[in-house]
C-alpha cells in the first residue's frame, strides 16, 4: 500500500524512531534544524509543516494556506529562528520556527523557485527560479529587500561556498557569483550544463558533474569536473561513453568526493581526487552526514543504505523503504528519508 508520509531512524541502531504524516501530494523537500530537535517539509499540497522529533514527530505546527502552488523547497537559518520556502507559487516566505507565523514575503521571481537556501551567517537568502538568482537581505528590520539579482541562462542548482562568499548556480551553464556585491565572476567553462555541483570543505573547489564529456560534444555520456573557483581551471576526474551522473557531494567538513555513476557510487579523495571506491549503490540521491564518515543514498525502485566511506563498508540497509528525499541530522544521529511507500526490511552490518 502507498501512503504519503516520512520517517526518522536511529543511525546508530538501524531502528525506527517515529513515522511522519506528509504531505498527500508528495514531499517537495525537507531540513532537519540546526540542532537536529525538529525537522521542517515542504509539500506538494502548498503546506508547511514542522515536526518535534524529541516528542516522536509530533506536529508542531501546520500552515493549511502556506503557499498558493506546490511548495518545493525550505530551509532552517543557521540560527533555528527562521524558516524559508518556496515553490510554484514563485514566492520565498519566510515562517518564525518556533509558531510557523509569516515572517516576510520575498516577491520578484517570475517562473517557480527551485532552490533556496541561506548564507552561513544567516543575513542573506539565496533562492533560483528556472532563469534567475536572487540574494535577499534579511538581516535588517522590516520587509526583506533584494540585496542583487542575476539573470544565467538557466538554473536548477545552487551551492554556497562554506564562508558564504561565493554562490554558484546551473543547469543551462555554471555561473559563479560574489554573493556580497552580485559580480557575476565567471561563467566556467563555458557552455557547460549541471546536473549537480558541491563545494569543497575548503572551499577552493566546485565539483560538477554534467551530461557532456567537453562543451559541444552530444548529450551522450558526461563527467565529473572539478573547477579551481580561483583560476577557472579544470579538471576531469571521470567520464562515461553511456548514461550519465547524476547527484555529488563532498563531505561538508572534509573528506571523500561522491557521485551517483550510472549504477554506482564513486568515491575520490578530497586532496588528490584519485579514485577511493567504487561501491554498488545504484544511487539516485545522496545526502552526507556532518562529519562526512556516513553517507546516505537511495535508489530506485526502492532501497535506502547508508555507507561508512571510511571503510567503504554498508553500514545500514533498509531494503523496501523508498526515498525520493533524505537528510541527515546536523548532530549525525538521525536519518529523515521522505517517500511514497514505507515497507523496510532492515539489515545492518558493523555500526559506528
Amino acid at each position: 500500500m502507498q501512503r504519503k508520509s516520512g520517517s526518522v531512524w536511529d543511525l546508530a541502531t538501524g531502528q525506527k524512531l517515529c513515522e511522519l504524516p506528509l504531505h498527500p501530494e508528495g514531499v517537495g523537500g525537507m531540513a532537519f534544524s540546526p540542532d537536529g530537535r525538529r525537522l521542517v517539509t515542504a509539500g506538494r499540497d502548498r503546506r508547511i509543516r514542522l515536526f518535534d522529533l524529541d516528542r516522536g514527530g509530533a506536529l508542531v505546527w501546520d500552515t493549511p494556506r502556506g503557499h498558493t502552488d506546490a511548495a518545493l523547497t525550505v530551509a532552517f537559518s543557521p540560527d533555528g529562528e527562521l524558516i524559508a520556502s518556496g515553490g510554484e507559487d514563485r514566492v520565498v516566505r519566510l515562517w518564525a520556527a518556533e509558531t510557523g507565523e509569516p515572517r516576510g514575503t520575498l516577491i520578484g521571481h517570475r517562473k517557480s523557485i527551485e532552490s533556496n537556501a541561506f548564507s552561513p551567517d544567516g543575513r542573506r537568502i539565496v533562492s533560483a527560479d528556472q532563469d534567475s538568482v536572487r540574494v535577499w537581505d534579511v538581516s535588517a528590520e522590516g520587509d526583506p529587500r533584494v540585496f542583487w539579482a542575476g539573470r544565467p541562462r538557466q538554473v536548477r542548482k545552487l551551492a554556497i561556498s562554506p564562508d558564504g562568499s561565493l554562490l554558484a548556480s546551473g543547469y543551462g551553464e555554471l555561473c559563479l557569483w560574489d554573493v556580497r556585491t552580485g559580480r557575476l565572476v565567471a561563467v566556467i567553462p563555458a557552455g557547460m550544463r549541471v546536473v549537480d555541483l558541491s563545494f569543497a570543505s575548503t572551499g577552493k573547489h566546485l565539483a560538477v558533474s554534467t551530461p557532456h564529456a567537453n562543451p559541444g560534444e552530444a548529450a551522450k555520456g558526461g563527467a565529473v569536473v572539478i573547477i579551481d573557483v580561483r583560476t577557472g581551471k579544470s579538471k576531469e576526474v571521470a567520464k562515461i561513453r553511456e548514461g550519465r551522473f547524476g547527484a555529488l557531494a563532498f563531505a561538508p567538513s572534509g573528506g571523500p568526493l561522491a557521485a551517483c555513476v550510472k549504477e554506482e557510487l564513486v568515491l575520490w579523495d578530497e586532496a588528490t581526487y584519485e579514485p577511493l571506491a567504487r561501491l554498488p549503490a545504484h544511487a539516485s540521491f545522496i545526502a552526507y552526514g556532518p562529519r562526512g564518515r556516513l553517507l546516505a543514498t537511495s535508489k530506485k525502485p526502492r532501497g535506502v543504505s547508508v555507507w561508512d566511506t571510511r571503510t567503504s563498508r554498508l553500514h545500514l540497509e533498509w531494503q523496501d523503504l523508498l526515498g525520493i528525499a533524505l537528510a541527515i541530522s546536523p548532530d549525525g544521529r538521525l536519518l529523515a528519508v521522505a517517500g511514497d511507500e514505507l515497507l523496510p526490511r532492515t539489515r545492518s552490518s558493523e555500526h559506528i
